[in-house]
């Protein structure tokens, strides 16, 4: 029998039951042929030949079990690496929409809007993205745009006209603070731009605010972009933390309570809630009035 790692399990049994169903019926058929012969020295040799011939058959069935038992601790090994297999979290790559302040924290993928019309004539693959890089950084990684783009952004935010919104507030300071972290990264630090941004964050806030602010910073040297940020977030922090909490153990209701429906007053509430007699002046029903009964006197 010829050894095959790819002979199918279902074939190997298959074999191995008809090889057992025919040596069986060989068997009888040899004890037949042996009752039949009276020669003892042919009896002998049937007896040897049939020796040597079920000894190949033993040994083509073991080969078979062999077979057997080593693609079912194959297929239960595979099982069990199967079931004990994790489920990984999916992977988001960052993608980059050609929106130029975003470059820097564009790393690996090229996916959508502009970036990907500048490469659309490439096919993203081993051998030419390095090229895509290239193409990307040629358009989009010009350090000089990307630090007017973020100058631009900061001019063009909107400002907080209400002291009072402390939301909006907050929202704006984390606005400067990104565009400001991604110029520290292009190599641009505040401080260097000390004839700008504080004029730009001073005028994006309210004005009890801005003068709020510049009690704290009466000498010039105080006037630091930094200085100022950070006079911002004490400000922004003491006002968060008398913000009213949601209390979860009140039920607050959807519906606005309204003012208690006056009842409609019906003949029978009229008729009994008038006791004083109007003929005679005492206490009693009109109808029941003993005193005057005559109806012309009524």
């Amino acid at each position: 029998m010829e050894e095959s790692g790819d002979i199918d399990h279902v074939k190997l049994s298959q074999i191995k039951l008809s090889v057992g169903e025919k040596l069986t019926a060989l068997k009888k058929v040899d004890e037949e042929i042996i009752e039949l012969i009276d020669d003892g020295e042919v009896i002998v040799c049937e007896i040897d030949e049939a020796d040597r011939f079920n000894e190949t058959v033993y040994e083509m069935l073991a080969r078979v079990e062999a077979k057997l038992k080593k693609s079912v601790e194959k297929e239960s090994a595979a099982a069990c690496k199967s079931s004990v297999r994790a489920k990984l979290p999916k992977l988001d790559l960052p993608v980059f929409n050609g929106e130029i302040t975003k470059w820097f924290t564009f790393w690996t993928a090229i996916k959508q809007q502009s970036a990907q019309e500048c490469i659309a004539g490439l096919t993203l693959t081993d051998a030419n993205y390095a090229e895509a890089v290239k193409v990307l950084e040629s358009r989009f990684g010009n350090k000089q745009r990307i630090i007017a783009k973020h100058m631009e952004a900061l001019l063009h935010l909107d400002p907080v006209s209400w002291q009072g919104n402390t939301l909006a507030l907050r929202a704006l300071y984390d606005k400067i603070e990104n565009h400001v972290r991604e110029l520290a990264a292009l190599g641009v630090e505040a401080n260097t731009c000390n004839s700008l941004l504080p004029s730009i964050l001073m005028s994006k806030l309210p004005s009890e605010l801005s003068l709020a602010i510049s009690r704290k910073l009466s000498e010039d040297d105080d006037w630091k972009f930094d200085k100022i940020m950070e006079e911002l977030s004490q400000e922004l922090q003491a006002r968060e933390r008398t913000l009213p909490k949601p209390d979860s153990s009140r039920r607050t209701s959807h519906f606005k309570e309204g003012k208690p429906k006056r009842k409609r007053p019906t003949s029978v509430t009229l008729h009994t809630s008038i006791t004083h007699c109007c003929y005679c002046d005492e206490e009693h029903a009109p109808e029941s009035c003993t005193k005057v009964d005559k109806i012309d006197k009524r």
